[in-house]
C-alpha cells in the first residue's frame, strides 16, 4: 500500500504539485459562487510562523512535501510530515526576499507545528517564532497578478495561491497595511471558508497517520 511506503507517497505528491496547474480547468466552475467584483479577505483563522537562519531550508526540505531546492516563485503549497514521512498538516510556505520563510497554517495548529519544527533543530541553525502579520485572499487576483508580482511597503509575501491559481492571490501583511489603498477598487468581504470553495486539512490525528 502507498500508505506504508513514505518516501514513494512524498514523491508522488510533489509530483502532483508541480503538476497541479494544469489540472484545475474545471476549478471556474464552483467560482460563480463568490462576489462577481474584485474582493479581499483578511483570514483570521490563519496563522504564521517565521522560519530563519542559514540551515532553514535544508531542515523544511526533510519536513514537508514541498522540494524547497526547485526553483520557484514566493509561495509554495506543501503537507508538513511526521519522523515516518506521515502527513500531519497542510500549509502554505513563502520565501522572504530578506532570506527565511514564512509557514502559514491554521491558527489552531500554530503552536503544535512550532514545537514539531524545533524537535527537528537540534545543532541546525534554524529559528522558529510565531509572526504577527496578516493573510490575505484577493479575488481575481491582482492586475500584474500576470508577470512578476510587486511588493508594495507593508507587504511581506504576495503571490497567486499555489493550490489553485483561480483561487487568486495570497497576500501576507503587516497590521497597518491598507489593501484599498493600494487597490482603490478591491472591496472588502467576509467570506466563511465554504463561500471561498476551498477544503482545508487542518491536522491529521496522530491514529490516522500510520494506519494498521
Amino acid at each position: 500500500m502507498l500508505w506504508r511506503r513514505p518516501r514513494v507517497l512524498v514523491q508522488a505528491i510533489r509530483w502532483l504539485q508541480s503538476h497541479a496547474c494544469s489540472s484545475h480547468e474545471t476549478t471556474g466552475d464552483v467560482l460563480h459562487r463568490l462576489p462577481t467584483s474584485r474582493w479581499c479577505t483578511r483570514l483570521s483563522h490563519r496563522g504564521l510562523l517565521r522560519v530563519s537562519g542559514a540551515d532553514a531550508r535544508t531542515l523544511l526540505q526533510g519536513l514537508v512535501t514541498a522540494d524547497m531546492f526547485s526553483e520557484h516563485r514566493t509561495a509554495r503549497f506543501a503537507m508538513m510530515l511526521n519522523a515516518q514521512g506521515r502527513v500531519l498538516y497542510e500549509i502554505i510556505l513563502y520565501q522572504r526576499k530578506n532570506g527565511g520563510y514564512l509557514l502559514e497554517c491554521d491558527a489552531s495548529a500554530r503552536e503544535e507545528i512550532m514545537k514539531h519544527l524545533q524537535r527537528y533543530i537540534l545543532h541546525s541553525k534554524v529559528e522558529v517564532e510565531p509572526e504577527a502579520l496578516q493573510v490575505w485572499s484577493l479575488y481575481p487576483g491582482v492586475p500584474e497578478a500576470g508577470g512578476p508580482l510587486p511588493q508594495p511597503g507593508g507587504v511581506e509575501a504576495l503571490d497567486s495561491d499555489p493550490r489553485v491559481r483561480e483561487l487568486g492571490c495570497r497576500l501576507v501583511s503587516t497590521p497597518v497595511f491598507n489593501v484599498q489603498e493600494m487597490w482603490p477598487d478591491i472591496q472588502e468581504q467576509v467570506l466563511g471558508r465554504k463561500q471561498l470553495v476551498v477544503c482545508v486539512c487542518v491536522c491529521v490525528p496522530l491514529w490516522a497517520c500510520a494506519p494498521p
